[in-house]
C-alpha cells in the first residue's frame, strides 16, 4: 500500500502559546495525523521538552523529533496514529512561551496502524547558505517508508526550495507579515537506508532542516494450500503425511542462512630496533569502532623481522600470560642478503578482553621488527578462516605480490599482509586495501610491513603488488599472506521454525485435539523453506489425536519468519472433521470487490 497525503491544513500565529487547525473534510479511521512545526523565537524549547500536540479526538501524540538553534528557530514533527475518524477534526499545537509558529497538519493514509514513526534527523545552519541539509537519519527499519522533509527559513517569505534528494515540494506555510517560511517536501522509498532532506534555496539565509520517516503498511499476504486442506478427517491426522503449504505474496521468508556483517574495530602499527627480549604492545586502535578489543573480537597480529641470516627466525605472538596466538598457515621465511620473516596469528578475545599482546625478540640486535594489529567483530569463532590462507614469497626484490584467494562465504573479508627485509626500508602503498597499516624500521637489517583488508564480492581475488616502499634492490626479499575471514553465519529460517509451528492454531481446545497433540509435536525438520515465498509443513503421524467435534485451524506466519517483520494471518482456514462426521472442507474467502462470501464442498 502506498502512503499518500489525504488532506492538509496550515496555520500561523504571532505571539501565541497555541494554534488550532481544523481539517476541511472528515478524517478517516486508521489514518495518521502529522503536525509539522516551524517556530520562530521559541526554538529554545527544542533543546528540552518538545512542543505540545492534542486534538479533539483525544488521541495520543508522539514526538518523532525536534531540532533548532537553541534560541530562535525550531522545527518538530509529532504524530497520532490509527486515529478514529471524525468530522470537524481539530488539531492543537501548543508552545512553552509566546511564539511565532508556522504549522502544517497532514492526514496521511497507508501508514502502519501500529506505531509508524521510525527515524528522524535535523540540524540548524546559521552560516547563511543557499543550501539546506538535515543530516542523515539512522538506517530505516523498513524498506517501504514515507519521508517528510521540512525547512524553516527566517529571512523572507518568498523563498522556494529545490530538493536534491528525489523528493517533491508538497507546499509552504508563509508568514508574510513576519517574513519567514516553512517548506515541506515528501517522497516514498522502497529500500532501507540512511536518508536526508537536502537541496537548495532561492535565497541565502539561516535555516533549520529536518527529516522524518514513517513506516508504510504492508500489502503482504499469505495463502494456505496443501493436502491438509482437502476434506480431511481425524484419521488423516492419525496417519500423518498431510501437508500445509504457506505461499506469500509481496513478502518473503527470512533466508535459510545469513551472514552477519564483519565490522572493523580498529588497527594500529608499530616497530622497534633489533632486540632479543620481548616487546609488550598495548592495544590502542584507531579508525574503527573502539580503541580496544571487546569480548569475542578477532585480533589478527602480523610480525615482520628483517634479518641478515639465512636462518629462519623463530618468532612468537602471545598474550600477557604467554598463551600463543593461533598461527595462520606457517611462519614464512624468504632467504636473501636481507631475509624476510613473517608470522601472522590470531586470537579471539576472552570474556574479559585482554589489553595487550607480546612479541618475541627479533632474534638479533641487528634485526629490526615491525608489526600491525587489525581487530574485527563478527568473525565466525568456530571457523574463522573461510578457506585456507595462501602464502607467497620472493627474493631479489622487496615488491611483495600477495597470492590469489577464493573465499566461499558471502560477506567474507579478505585480509592481506606482507613483510620485507632490506638495507634501507620504505613505506608501502596499496590503494585497494581499507585501513592500510604500513611502516618500516631501520637497523642493520631493516624490516617493512603492510596490511589491510577489503570486502569480498565473488570469485577469485588476486591482490595487486604493494607499491612504493623505497628503492628496490636484488638483496631484498619478501613474504606475504592472503587470508579470508568468515563471518558469523546465522540460520534465520531454522530459528523461526518453532514459531511457525506454534502459528498453526486451533480455535478449539479438546484434550486430545490439535493444539494438545498435533501442533507441539510437529518435527522442526518437517518445516521446510521450499523457496523464498513458499513454506511446506508435513504433518507427522499422531496416533493419539482424537476429537469429538470439528476443529478449525488458522495459520499465522510469525514476524520472525518474514523479512518484512510483520506477522501475517494466512487465508483460508482449514478444518478437521471427527471420524464419525462427514468429510468436508470449509474455506472463508474475502472476495475483493464483490463483498464477502464462503463456500462449502
Amino acid at each position: 500500500m502506498a502512503a499518500s497525503i489525504v488532506q492538509s491544513k496550515t496555520v500561523i500565529g504571532q505571539g501565541v502559546t497555541s494554534v488550532n487547525a481544523t481539517f476541511d473534510n472528515p478524517t478517516t479511521t486508521g489514518n495518521t495525523i502529522i503536525i509539522l512545526y516551524g517556530n520562530y523565537y521559541d526554538g529554545a524549547a527544542n533543546s528540552g521538552t518538545p512542543w505540545g500536540a492534542s486534538d479533539n479526538g483525544s488521541h495520543s501524540w508522539t514526538d518523532l523529533g525536534h531540532s533548532g538553534s537553541g534560541s530562535s528557530v525550531g522545527v518538530e514533527i509529532s504524530y497520532a496514529y490509527n486515529i478514529t475518524g471524525q468530522s470537524g477534526h481539530q488539531v492543537t499545537a501548543s508552545f512553552s512561551s509566546a511564539s511565532y509558529p508556522r504549522i502544517m497538519v497532514l492526514e496521511v493514509s497507508g501508514l502502519l496502524t501500529t506505531d509508524p514513526g521510525d527515524k528522524y534527523a535535523g540540524q540548524f545552519d546559521n552560516d547563511g547558505n543557499s543550501s539546506y541539509g538535515s543530516g542523515n537519519t539512522a538506517t530505516t527499519s523498513e524498506a517501504d517508508e514515507f519521508l517528510i522533509g521540512l525547512v524553516m527559513y527566517i529571512h523572507g517569505d518568498t523563498v522556494t526550495i529545490t530538493p536534491s534528494d528525489s523528493s517533491s515540494v508538497y507546499g509552504y506555510v508563509t508568514d508574510s507579515s513576519f517574513g519567514s517560511r516553512l517548506a515541506v517536501s515528501t517522497r516514498s522509498v522502497t529500500s532501507t537506508g540512511a536518508y536526508a532532506a537536502t537541496g537548495s534555496m532561492s535565497s541565502s539565509g539561516n535555516n533549520t532542516a529536518v527529516i522524518g520517516t514513517f513506516k508504510v503498511a504492508s500489502t503482504a499476504a499469505a495463502a494456505v494450500t496443501g493436502t491438509a486442506t482437502d476434506d480431511i478427517v481425524e484419521g488423516d491426522i492419525v496417519s500423518g503425511g498431510k501437508t500445509v503449504i504457506i505461499t506469500l505474496t509481496d513478502e518473503t521468508y527470512v533466508p535459510a542462512t545469513q551472514s552477519t556483517e564483519i565490522t572493523y574495530v580498529g588497527g594500529q602499527v608499530g616497530s622497534f630496533a633489533g632486540k632479543t627480549g620481548t616487546t609488550t604492545v598495548n592495544f590502542s586502535l584507531t579508525n574503527g569502532l573502539a580503541s580496544t578489543p571487546a569480548a569475542g573480537d578477532f585480533v589478527i597480529v602480523s610480525y615482520s623481522v628483517g634479518s641478515g641470516s639465512a636462518t629462519d627466525r623463530a618468532l612468537t605472538i602471545q598474550n600477557a600470560s604467554s598463551t600463543n596466538y593461533t598461527l595462520i598457515d606457517s611462519e614464512l621465511f624468504s632467504s636473501d642478503t636481507f631475509s624476510a620473516n613473517l608470522r601472522v596469528a590470531y586470537r579471539f578475545m576472552p570474556g574479559t578482553p585482554e589489553t595487550s599482546m607480546v612479541l618475541s625478540g627479533t632474534g638479533n640486535n641487528a634485526d629490526a621488527g615491525a608489526y600491525t594489529i587489525h581487530v574485527f567483530r563478527n568473525v565466525d569463532s568456530s571457523t574463522p578462516l573461510d578457506v585456507a590462507a595462501v602464502s607467497a614469497t620472493g627474493q631479489n626484490t622487496r615488491v611483495a605480490n600477495p597470492a590469489q584467494i577464493t573465499p566461499t562465504t558471502s560477506g567474507a573479508k579478505i585480509f592481506v599482509v606482507a613483510g620485507a627485509a632490506c638495507g634501507t626500508g620504505g613505506t608501502w602503498t596499496a590503494g585497494y586495501l581499507t585501513d592500510l597499516r604500513a611502516t618500516s624500521q631501520a637497523d642493520t637489517n631493516d624490516a617493512m610491513i603492510g596490511s589491510g583488508y577489503l570486502s569480498w564480492t565473488s570469485g577469485a581475488y588476486d591482490p595487486a603488488a604493494f607499491g612504493a616502499g623505497g628503492t628496490d634492490t636484488t638483496d631484498d626479499s619478501w613474504c606475504a599472506l592472503t587470508v579470508a575471514l568468515r563471518p558469523v553465519v546465522t540460520t534465520p529460517f531454522a530459528d523461526a521454525r518453532s514459531a511457525i509451528r506454534d502459528g498453526l492454531d486451533s480455535a478449539q481446545s479438546e484434550a486430545a485435539g490439535w493444539d494438545a497433540k498435533v501442533k507441539p509435536n510437529i518435527p522442526l525438520a518437517n518445516i521446510v523453506r521450499t523457496s523464498d515465498t513458499v513454506c511446506t509443513i508435513t504433518l507427522q503421524a499422531q496416533s493419539d489425536y482424537n476429537i469429538t467435534a470439528q476443529e478449525t485451524i488458522t495459520v499465522t506466519v510469525p514476524s520472525t519468519a518474514l523479512t518484512g517483520g510483520d506477522a501475517l494471518v494466512a487465508t483460508p482456514t482449514f478444518t478437521v472433521d471427527p471420524a464419525a462426521g462427514g468429510a468436508f472442507f470449509t474455506a472463508r474467502l474475502t472476495l475483493l470487490g464483490a463483498g464477502r462470501g464462503s463456500y462449502t464442498t
